[in-house]
């Protein structure tokens, strides 16, 4: 089994994204709405690192065109 743990970053994206996705916790939209259902499910720290790899995978969407 995989640890639950959510593990330390040294990146600074990735700081970034995770502290983008904090902020959207009490956002009134898309990504506002999956974070507080991902935290109902997974908890804090994972319902965090899981906005923070949407916000990521969105981002890079938008920038490979």
């Amino acid at each position: 089994m995989l640890s639950t743990k959510t593990r330390k970053v040294k990146n600074r994206v990735a700081i970034v994204l995770r502290l983008g996705a904090k902020l959207l916790s009490r956002a009134k939209d898309y990504f506002g709405a999956f974070f507080r259902r991902m935290r109902a499910r997974l908890g804090t720290a994972q319902a965090i690192t899981a906005t923070a790899h949407k916000l990521a995978r969105v981002y890079s969407r938008k920038n490979e065109r």
